[in-house]
């Protein structure tokens, strides 16, 4: 995949059961030393019905970005994208969230919610999410609730020519 700046990607799944190093230090670097966030805000709570999305940069696979999807009673709930400062404005936060996006697809999950930050608003209307609900304050960070229904899923590229 040459688009957008990205080399070489690999999207991988993984599960609470499977070695989650990739993206622990990913969501290390990103959202707890760079963005403040606590380790509750993380929430890893291997009891509940979590995947995990990671992207590997070129042949030596160095983990870029990660993200998250829960699946709920009425809706999947994604959490938890970031992406190493130095390979942000390049396409991995959007290869991330639509792998997630994909699962619930498949799954038949659909809507997908998510809590966005100011910063990461573009990234996630550009998918095609809608600003679903009034913005409030978590430990000194602005979130906003986000809906995607499928209907409002948009393509990425000119795929559906």
């Amino acid at each position: 995949m040459q688009e957008r700046g990205i080399d070489m990607v690999e999207g991988k799944y993984i599960t609470a059961m499977e070695d989650m190093s990739g993206l622990r230090e990913i969501w290390q670097k990103v959202l707890l030393e760079e963005c403040g966030w606590t380790s509750q805000m993380l929430d890893l709570d291997e009891e509940k019905l979590k995947l995990h999305a990671i992207a590997f940069e070129g042949t030596e696979k160095r983990p870029v970005a990660a993200g998250t999807i829960e699946y709920g009673e009425d809706a999947f709930f994604i959490s938890n994208i970031a992406v190493l400062k130095e390979k942000r404005r390049t396409g991995y936060g959007d290869f991330i969230v639509r792998m997630l996006v994909n699962k619930a697809v498949i799954t038949g999950g659909m809507p997908v919610r998510a809590e966005v930050t100011k910063e990461a608003e573009p990234l996630f209307q550009e998918v095609g999410f809608q600003a679903d609900g009034v913005t409030y304050e978590k430990n000194g960070i602005v979130f906003c609730p986000y809906q995607l229904l499928q209907s409002q899923i948009k393509s990425c590229c000119d795929c559906s020519k």
